[in-house]
């Protein structure tokens, strides 16, 4: 593992403790079941809930446009299960479940409208939602592992990934970089507060500064 992978999992653990569990458990209170949406997620991001899920009686379902995942359950006893699909246009029904969650994958979706589009499923499928961005005001964006590219025109982020490795690969055509500068979109929290008008907003912090936005929506009790 990687030095910032490692770090990536330290701070992924942290949110779990100290945001993502508290909220679980209030869910689960509160509707008397947990039935979770993750929109993007993986086997591998909940393996470290295993217990948790298990305790809470909790079910997840996994809607990613990755079909690799669909066979990455073991270990979860059935509660995890997986099918693709789109975060913009899902199928299911209004409150199919009782909490909607997403870590790192709004900013992928594509422009503004995509987002909206997202963040209207996520607020429709479940009275409760916890979705998480990186914030676009911290100087390091982790996509990237380097500092500052995220602030850059797309030109300039394209000419940079042409030039450099910066995350997962170098680009040897515009086409190519391109792309990849377009296709994350870190928010600032004036962008994330008009997606997710009924939630609360938190902040997970690095160093004094907040490293990522959460919104959250508990459901009310009934």
């Amino acid at each position: 593992m990687s030095h910032a992978d490692e770090s990536s999992r330290r701070f992924r653990t942290a949110r779990f403790r100290k945001f993502l569990v508290p909220v679980l458990r209030s869910v689960r209170r509160t509707a008397g079941r947990l039935r979770i949406l993750d929109l993007g997620g993986t086997a591998a991001y909940w393996k470290p809930l295993a217990d948790e899920l298990r305790d809470l009686d909790a079910e997840v379902r996994v809607v990613n446009f990755d079909t690799r995942e669909l066979d990455a359950s073991d270990g979860f006893g059935g509660r995890l299960t997986f099918a693709t699909g789109d975060a913009r246009a899902l199928s299911f029904p209004d409150r199919s479940f009782d909490l909607v969650h997403s870590n790192s994958v709004i900013e992928h979706v594509g422009t503004w409208p995509d987002m909206e589009a997202m963040a209207k499923e996520v607020r429709r499928l479940a009275p409760g939602y916890f979705v998480q961005v990186p914030y676009f005001w911290f100087p390091y964006e982790v996509h990237y592992r380097a500092p500052f590219v995220h602030w850059l025109p797309d030109q300039l982020q394209a000419r940079l990934f042409m030039r450099f490795r910066l995350g997962d690969s170098r680009y040897a055509t515009v086409a190519g970089a391109m792309r990849k500068a377009q296709y994350t979109r870190v928010l600032d929290a004036f962008q994330f507060r008009a997606l997710f008008p009924d939630g609360q907003i938190a902040r997970e912090r690095f160093a004094g500064l907040t490293k990522s936005l959460i919104a959250v929506r508990l459901p009310e009790a009934g």
